[in-house]
């Protein structure tokens, strides 16, 4: 079939490839823009032309980030809703709040895209496969142009599904699993191992306890020694990550005498309680969102409404959560109530869980403490998304915070009115400076890329994932212009990416040398040089230990870290600029030595109590 009409393709990856091979077929001269990266990516696996959709302004990208955060952040305080949506005092639609970001980011962004693109063309047909396909079949009516909708997949959260990355007997090994399959995965090991020792927590014995919320246990290994030594229990409840996953994991629990919690083992007694006020809160939900006159109003998009285009999506998210979360406050509260906690420890706020946990334990009084565990907290280029990522640039939801340094404190009180700023150091990296360097020369050069932080529209572009994708296969192809060097390649442990390094990688070099591997120590101890993007967490780890770092900036926004404007790490910006930084990094000492000192002066600066932060903090939380 063929056409004289201007006729344009939109597709996301929600599209059915196989559906959509027939319009093309039937509309050769269509032009197709994909919408997302990894649909462009799909399109070129299957050798389909397609535009580059660079649509996008950096004005654009501001507008998408305000309008997703506004929305994120009240549409579940509308007066129609509020009540409806609220359980035990607290509001389902703000324990969501982290997950949903990204979910209307992207959506967003498709609207922007979608209205750029056909302003641009002035399509007479346009053809849609998107999850916004009805968004646009108003765009279309309002234009009067031809519309054409393919039916699509509904939209999931991010961490619906998860990509594991760990290391086998040595040999690396990555899958993808379901986040239901993963919790009953993480519920058996834990149960198996906790059938085989004594540390399973099951009564209070009147003492009192300090419990830790989601922490790694293998990370936190010395903070886990310090409590030790306190005359408190030990307890360790994580419902996202397993307490246990490996031989050093179980020998700290059991080292320690650490407790683990088992959440479910509290729902004997109300188990038919949860599932009452689950079915009694469903039913009420299936009711409240049918009523799209509550919701159309508040979705209201450039005065189109996005509400028939997420309806369904966005309703069996907000069921599955809230459900979820009915269940763990309910345990929560009986776990608590069963318990003699002093004081609860975490590492992050904005999740699900943790909100749920925060809010029944300042009910009941329990002191709430939050540590500090990222280092971009004290720019104001995160003043907004502090809000979804536990940093110093949003208020606190708890009682103290402690925090890595003197200028984390002065920020952080600026921000944190209500909450006490405790600058006691970073427990997590007390062993890293502790460590004391083993190897000499070993030239193993250290790759650990890290996709930029998807709470900016900007980073989620195709401009900017295919100019990390880019720095990735740069780095590996001038690599090989160095024999004597070897490239070993750790990508980032978050379980929640799409883009996979890895794969990448060896369709360069098919034998590249990569590793799960989560004794960062030693990796970094046998490296000559460490590698990174967007300055990640890794690049302080590696300067803790005397070992020089390139980030490679693939974000403008990473370029406002003070890690950066102090020079702490060597910043490069511009793929042409790596090779010959690169060739004067391992030619010339003294470029190398000053690196190294300028490390040394920013970590002087910002951490406090180095190597003996555990010690301080766990002193702290046995006098609360």
């Amino acid at each position: 079939m063929t056409s004289n009409k201007n006729e344009i393709i939109l597709i996301d990856y929600n599209s059915d490839i196989n559906s959509l091979k027939q319009i093309f077929k039937n509309h050769p001269s269509a032009k197709i823009f994909p919408l997302d990266y990894s649909t462009e990516e799909m399109l070129k696996t299957q050798k389909i032309s397609c535009e580059k959709n660079d649509f996008l302004t950096d004005d654009d990208c501001k507008k998408i980030d305000t309008i997703a955060y506004d929305l994120v952040t009240t549409w579940y305080m509308d007066k129609n809703l509020n009540e409806h949506l609220t359980f035990e005092k607290i509001n389902f639609g703000y324990l969501i709040e982290i997950e949903l970001i990204q979910y209307f980011i992207n959506i967003v962004s498709k609207v922007f895209l979608a209205k750029n693109i056909i302003d641009v063309y002035h399509p007479d047909i346009i053809i849609t496969s998107s999850q916004i396909n009805e968004y646009i079949s108003n765009i279309c009516n309002k234009k009067n142009t031809e519309y054409i909708s393919i039916a699509t997949k509904d939209e999931s959260l991010v961490l619906e599904n998860l990509n594991i990355k760990l290391n086998m007997a040595k040999i690396p090994v990555s899958f993808k699993i379901s986040r239901q399959k993963y919790h009953s995965l993480k519920n058996f090991s834990e149960n198996l191992f906790l059938s085989m020792s004594n540390s399973k927590y099951k009564t209070s014995n009147n003492k009192k306890s300090i419990l830790l919320f989601e922490f790694n246990t293998e990370l936190y290994d010395e903070l886990f020694l310090e409590l030790a030594s306190k005359n408190k229990n030990i307890l360790l409840l994580n419902t996202r990550r397993p307490s246990i996953w490996n031989l050093k994991t179980q020998k700290i629990i059991s080292k320690t005498n650490s407790k683990i919690v088992v959440l479910d083992s509290y729902k004997k007694n109300i188990q038919q309680k949860i599932i009452k006020k689950q079915n009694e809160i469903e039913e009420k939900l299936i009711d409240l969102f049918n009523r799209d006159d509550f919701f159309e109003n508040i979705f209201l998009l450039n005065s189109i409404s996005l509400w028939p285009s997420i309806k369904n999506s966005f309703f069996e998210i907000c069921k599955s959560r809230f459900l979820e979360s009915i269940k763990r406050i309910y345990l929560f509260k009986e776990f608590l109530a069963n318990s003699e906690i002093s004081v609860i420890l975490i590492w992050a706020e904005t999740a699900q869980e943790e909100k749920e946990l925060i809010h029944i334990g300042k009910e009941i009084g329990i002191p709430i403490v939050l540590l500090q565990h990222a280092m971009a907290a004290s720019e104001d280029i995160f003043s907004k998304s502090g809000r979804f990522i536990s940093h110093l640039s949003y208020s606190s939801l708890t009682d103290n915070q402690v925090v890595w340094g003197i200028p984390a404190e002065e920020y952080a009180n600026k921000k944190n009115q209500n909450t006490k700023i405790l600058p006691v150091g970073s427990p997590r990296h007390d062993k890293f400076f502790k460590f004391k360097k083993t190897s000499s020369k070993s030239n193993v050069i250290l790759f650990a890329p890290t996709k930029p932080a998807p709470l900016f529209s900007k980073n989620l572009t195709n401009n900017s994932v295919r100019n990390f994708i880019n720095f990735i296969k740069e780095v590996i192809v001038i690599m090989k212009k160095f024999p004597d060097k070897k490239l070993l390649i750790k990508p980032h442990p978050t379980p929640a990416t799409s883009v996979n390094v890895i794969d990448i990688a060896k369709q360069i070099d098919p034998k590249i040398s990569f590793t799960y591997d989560s004794d960062i120590l030693k990796l970094i101890d046998n490296s000559d040089l460490v590698i990174t993007t967007n300055n990640s967490t890794i690049a302080l780890e590696a300067m803790m230990l005397k070992t020089p770092v390139i980030s490679l900036q693939t974000e403008s926004s990473a370029l406002e870290e003070n890690i950066v404007k102090e020079n702490a790490v060597l910043s490069i910006t511009e793929l042409k600029e790596l090779e010959t930084t690169l060739q004067k990094f391992f030619n010339d000492d003294n470029f190398k030595k000053q690196l190294l000192a300028n490390s040394d002066i920013f970590l002087k600066k910002y951490f406090l109590n180095p190597g003996s932060a555990s010690k301080i903090l766990s002193k702290i939380l046995d006098q609360i």
